[in-house]
């Protein structure tokens, strides 16, 4: 969503999957109505806030850039780990 947003696509085309994997259906979103499209939490506000999120890319954006800075011609990992809140970048050594 976010690449979509910030280049002004009109419009993105999503692919569901079954349990294995396989697209089954594709469907088109306008991608200015996406984050309305997710489901309202407990307290009746949308889960998904356009600032924020462009927000956290932000943030994300220049941690990378200064990781990237740091280590050139390195590979690195990214991973979040939503239950803890924490992104990790690392060297990511099995890309060879």
């Amino acid at each position: 969503w976010a690449q979509s947003f910030l280049l002004n696509v009109p419009r993105v085309v999503v692919g569901f999957r079954d349990d294995d994997g396989i697209v089954k259906t594709l469907q088109t979103f306008r991608t200015l109505d996406i984050p309305n499209m997710i489901p309202s939490r407990n307290d009746n506000r949308n889960s998904w806030n356009v600032p924020v999120c462009l927000g956290f890319l932000r943030k994300f954006l220049d941690l990378v850039k200064v990781e990237c800075a740091k280590k050139v011609d390195v590979t690195l990992m990214c991973t979040f780990d939503p239950e803890r809140r924490v992104i990790t970048i690392r060297e990511d050594h099995d890309d060879k």
